[in-house]
């Protein structure tokens, strides 16, 4: 049991915020003075909070911060055990880093002769496309019938009109239409 300093009332510790810092481990008001309190707060000065969250959150200011930061995380040794039980329980997630996908991937582009099957752009920054998704088609994953080769640039705009994920063949073939793709490279996909 504890005293409120707020209210005064005797409460169970459970009725407290947890901090290890203090002598009970919990906060010294109770959970329902301190709601109220933040809440009387926050209609006060929300002038200055959002004054504040301006500052903090503004847009790419402490982006290089952030990304050297991940870095050094990811190549620490708690950062690197971390990622690999990661990747124990969940097969497949980052599939850059399986080697089956990156062979795939190879063989999808060097089929197309390292060309982008929409705009003929040749080399550069290319992407192999699943025409089935990767996440609904499992089987089809490593099929290299299953892929085409596309530049970063075409690959953006195919995945901006239809999304992410949920991708079939069918809706490749009709924004190649759309794109008013040669139809020779349409019969060959």
């Amino acid at each position: 049991m504890k005293k409120c300093t707020r209210c005064g009332k005797l409460l169970p510790l459970n009725m407290f915020y947890k901090d290890k810092t203090k002598k009970y481990g919990v906060v010294s008001q109770c959970k329902k003075c301190r709601e109220e309190y933040k809440k009387k707060y926050r209609n006060e000065n929300k002038e200055k909070i959002k004054e504040y969250r301006k500052k903090k959150y503004r847009k790419g200011e402490r982006k290089e911060e952030m990304k050297e930061y991940g870095k050094k995380y990811r190549q620490s040794k708690h950062g690197k055990e971390v990622r690999k039980k990661y990747l124990e329980q969940n097969p497949g997630k980052y599939r850059y880093e399986d080697p089956e996908y990156i062979e795939w991937s190879w063989q999808v582009k060097n089929k197309s002769n390292f060309t982008c099957q929409v705009c003929d752009k040749l080399g550069g920054a290319l992407n192999s496309h699943h025409l089935n998704g990767w996440k609904n088609f499992p089987n089809e994953r490593y099929n290299i019938e299953n892929g085409v080769c596309l530049c970063k640039e075409c690959h953006k705009r195919y995945h901006d009109e239809y999304g992410y994920g949920n991708n079939t063949d069918l809706q490749f073939l009709n924004w190649l239409i759309s794109m008013k793709v040669n139809p020779e490279v349409i019969n060959q996909i």
